[in-house]
C-alpha cells in the first residue's frame, strides 16, 4: 500500500516552494543597476516636479518631520547642493506627510535644494521606500547607483563617478 504523505507536509512543501520562489524575485523597489521609476511629484512653491530629469544625476532623500537621522544629515546635504546643485537634482521628497506641516518643517529646518511633497505617497510606493531615511542617487541616465539609508560616504562622495 502507498504511503500518504499528512495534509500538513503537502502545505509544508507548497509554502516552502513559494518562499523559494519569493526569494528568487529581484528585491522591489529601484536597487543599484535598476532604473528609477518616473516620479511626479510637486515642489514647495506648488510646480510639478518630474524625475528622473534626462541627462541630470540626481541625489534624492526620503524624509519625514519625525525622522531624527533625516535632520542629522542636513549639513552633508546643503554641502552637496551648495557645491553641485547646478550640475545635479539635489531633492528631498517628504514622504507623505501632511503638506502643511511637511512645508512648516521644511522651512523651519532650512532643507537644502528642492524640496518635494508625495502627498499620496506614490513615490514611496514607486521606490519601495520602508523605511526613512532613504537616500537614492541617480545618474543621468536615470540608472540607480546607490541606495541606503544615508547619503554614500567614500573619497569623493555620492556623486563619484557622475559628473566627470
Amino acid at each position: 500500500m502507498p504511503r500518504r504523505r499528512p495534509p500538513f507536509a503537502a502545505a509544508l512543501s507548497a509554502g516552502l516552494s513559494a518562499g523559494a520562489a519569493a526569494c528568487a524575485r529581484p528585491p522591489e523597489g529601484p536597487h543599484p543597476g535598476q532604473r528609477l521609476p518616473a516620479l511626479e511629484l510637486m515642489g514647495l512653491d506648488g510646480a510639478a516636479l518630474g524625475l528622473p530629469r534626462a541627462g541630470r544625476p540626481a541625489v534624492l532623500r526620503f524624509w519625514t518631520s519625525w525622522c531624527g537621522p533625516c535632520r542629522r544629515e542636513l549639513p552633508e546635504l546643503g554641502a552637496l547642493a551648495e557645491a553641485h546643485g547646478d550640475r545635479v537634482d539635489v531633492v528631498s521628497i517628504n514622504a507623505g506627510e501632511d503638506p502643511v506641516r511637511a512645508r512648516l518643517i521644511a522651512e523651519s529646518w532650512a532643507i537644502p535644494g528642492v524640496v518635494a511633497l508625495d502627498v499620496e505617497r506614490a513615490a514611496v510606493s514607486a521606490c519601495a521606500v520602508d523605511a526613512v531615511p532613504l537616500a537614492l542617487v541617480v545618474d543621468g541616465d536615470g540608472l540607480v547607483r546607490y541606495r541606503g539609508p544615508t547619503l554614500p560616504a567614500g573619497p569623493r562622495g555620492p556623486l563619484d563617478g557622475l559628473l566627470e
